[in-house]
């Protein structure tokens, strides 16, 4: 028996004003980028990943989404997700982060994210509020 491999993908989601709020789920996420493959690769690429194309993790508030999709189809994914323009009802991009073989590298690429990104923010905030 064949061991099923992985990959696990970390995409922040980037709206088209940058201070907007995104107001999507987990479905519309998988939606966006059913409808991507579909549109790139067709009925073939939609195959090849129906089975295995899974949002695993969707945080809203940082705007962070975690993919995972069978090891033969990461291509596929890689490809497709540059092309999606809208999610749900708002303009958004996805920007891939991390791709790796595992959730808790993926985790940690998150974390690793979140602090260079709050290292960024700091001194652009006003510190008498």
């Amino acid at each position: 028996m064949v061991k099923i491999k992985y990959r696990y993908m970390l995409y922040q989601l980037l709206a088209d004003p940058p201070d907007s709020k995104i107001d999507c789920s987990s479905t519309d996420v998988y939606h966006a980028i059913f409808a991507a493959i579909r549109a790139t690769f067709g009925e073939y690429g939609l195959g090849r990943c129906r089975h295995s194309l899974q949002v695993k993790i969707h945080d809203a508030s940082t705007k962070v989404v975690v993919v995972r999709v069978e090891h033969k189809c990461a291509n596929f994914l890689s490809v497709s997700v540059p092309f999606v323009s809208k999610i749900a009802r708002c303009t958004a991009i996805m920007k891939c982060i991390y791709v790796g073989g595992s959730m808790r590298c993926c985790a940690r690429a998150a974390i690793r994210h979140h602090r260079e990104e709050l290292i960024t923010r700091l001194p652009r905030s006003n510190p008498t509020g």
